[in-house]
């Protein structure tokens, strides 16, 4: 269950992070989506799985900040597996769902969890604030 749990946030993280690579002006990997996934359509993960594929590739910056991105991504997991396998096991991942779950049962996850959830919403909502920028 908790490995189930472990790729349900890898792709909730993959999404908030493609999102951050598809959208923010200044991203290190900015270059790195226009040369090798261009024609990708943003959403899901696409563009992250993307980036993965060249990584060999990528600028030195690129490379750290999707590494920084991964480690985030293993936080997030690691300190909510429990509370989603709790909470929100029986929801269908995508459009943020699971977020939206973790959240209505903010009041009861694990203080970890919740801090956790916290931060991870929060980057989207600046990502998302981003995009609207432009």
């Amino acid at each position: 269950m908790k490995r189930v749990a472990a790729l349900i946030f890898v792709f909730l993280g993959l999404s908030i992070v493609a999102a951050a690579l598809s959208y923010a002006g200044d991203y290190p990997c900015k270059n790195d989506v226009n040369r090798f996934c261009k024609d990708i359509q943003p959403g899901e993960g696409r563009i992250l799985r993307c980036l993965t594929l060249y990584e060999k590739h990528l600028t030195p910056a690129c490379k750290k900040n999707l590494a920084q991105a991964k480690k985030a991504v293993e936080e997030v997991q690691n300190a909510c597996a429990d509370d989603y396998a709790i909470f929100c096991s029986s929801v269908l991942p995508g459009q943020g769902k699971i977020p939206a779950c973790l959240e209505k049962s903010s009041k009861i996850l694990t203080p970890k969890c919740r801090a956790h959830l916290k931060e991870l919403m929060q980057k989207a909502r600046e990502i998302r604030e981003q995009k609207q920028k432009k």
